[in-house]
């Protein structure tokens, strides 16, 4: 009677544990789909490495014209970083933490309207995310990494509070897409699509028959990001030019009126018309950072 006792409570003990495993594996599904993904509503900042802050200054806010404001740490005459406002919700990052040949892309910045809870549908969905920090402009934020290793920020910011002549001078008052190398599309494709919900809305390349570029729409905004393809490991100046930002101008032609009279502007950089049928300009800051000027409607 003892022995089969046992080997009944030993079966109890299985199924038993088998019951509960079944019963928490389907509270861990129930708990990933109440957790809802908040919307993502646009491209906040693009933080970029620079070497020398006052050629910075000399590129994105005297050529460019965009509204600087210097960011300072605790520690006396010390800056963390140059901000150079594009409008009141997006601007552009610049620190003086380049030491080589690396990436100059720092990371890329997200808004959400609700910071905890993207944070944790990230966690439910197995992503390994960082702690909720604050920047030196009160800001909260956390940051992940991408499946290219990316260094992706969500921050639930609020419009600044600059009057509409701080942007009197920019040659763009919108960011309209980033550009990040991709190295495998489908990777990229169960993150941003399937998990983020970005959509895809342009595919196009050097040819018709070559895919370079596939423009993934950011679910709740008009802007987005541009996978950049290659088949192999991209040299440095390469990098430079895909990990790019794209700011948008209404009349291309303008732009180039405003960009004659401002100093040290290169007129050997011709306007072109790209493989979208928009005309664009590529420029380039001091370290090599493409920033792509395009307008928003097809050649007319």
């Amino acid at each position: 009677m003892t022995i089969s006792y046992y080997h009944l409570s030993r079966r109890q003990d299985i199924l038993l544990s088998f019951v509960l495993f079944f019963l928490m594996f389907l509270l861990g599904i129930a708990h990933s789909q109440s957790v809802q993904r908040p919307p993502i509503t646009g491209i906040d900042h693009i933080a970029f490495k620079c070497n020398d802050l006052n050629a910075a200054r000399a590129f994105y806010g005297q050529q460019l014209g965009l509204h600087e404001t210097e960011i300072s740490v605790a520690e006396p005459q010390k800056t963390a970083y140059l901000r150079f406002d594009v409008n009141a919700r997006q601007h552009l990052r610049l620190s003086r933490s380049l030491t080589g040949t690396e990436d100059r892309l720092e990371y890329v910045s997200f808004m959400t309207t609700d910071l905890a809870r993207m944070r944790e549908y990230f966690l439910v969905h197995g992503v390994r995310v960082g702690e909720l920090q604050q920047d030196q402009e009160g800001r909260l934020f956390f940051r992940l990494a991408d499946p290219d290793g990316h260094v992706l920020e969500f921050t639930q910011s609020v419009q600044n509070k600059l009057p509409e002549s701080a942007f009197a001078q920019n040659i763009s008052r919108r960011i309209m897409h980033l550009g990040l190398y991709v190295q495998d599309a489908q990777k990229s494709d169960r993150f941003y699509r399937d998990l983020l919900g970005f959509v895809e809305f342009w595919r196009g390349g050097n040819t018709d028959s070559v895919t370079n570029w596939i423009n993934m729409r950011i679910p709740e905004s008009t802007d987005y990001i541009e996978y950049m393809l290659a088949e192999s490991e991209p040299s440095e100046k390469r990098l430079c030019s895909m990990h790019h930002v794209c700011l948008l101008v209404p009349d291309l032609q303008e732009a180039l009126n405003l960009l004659a009279v401002r100093p040290q502007y290169d007129f050997s950089l011709q306007p072109r018309v790209g493989r979208n049928n928009r005309w664009l300009l590529n420029l380039h800051d001091q370290n090599g950072t493409r920033v792509e000027l395009m307008e928003p409607h097809t050649v007319r």
